[in-house]
């Protein structure tokens, strides 16, 4: 049921570290899938270089993240196309 990272010969992180001292199990299958990591950090580049800027509202789905990139393409072709 639990993933432990306790056949490793070093502690891997606090994180680690945490779950050997409270003996519970440190989970490490949980969380978002590596589809949604590339997703994010694509969105996260177009925010950043399109000056656009993350501020408070983030995007939650991967449809809004991708909706939004094609938008910022589509703003910066219609405003910088000579």
């Amino acid at each position: 049921m639990f993933q432990s990272l306790s056949h490793l010969r070093f502690v891997a992180g606090w994180l680690e570290k945490l779950a050997t001292n409270i003996h519970e199990p440190y989970v490490t299958d949980s969380g978002p899938s590596v589809k949604t990591y590339y997703i994010t950090a694509l969105y996260f580049t177009f925010t950043s270089i399109t000056s656009i800027g993350f501020d408070n509202v983030s995007l939650n789905t991967n449809a809004e993240k991708i909706f939004s990139i094609f938008a910022m393409l589509l703003g910066c072709k219609i405003l910088f196309d000579p």
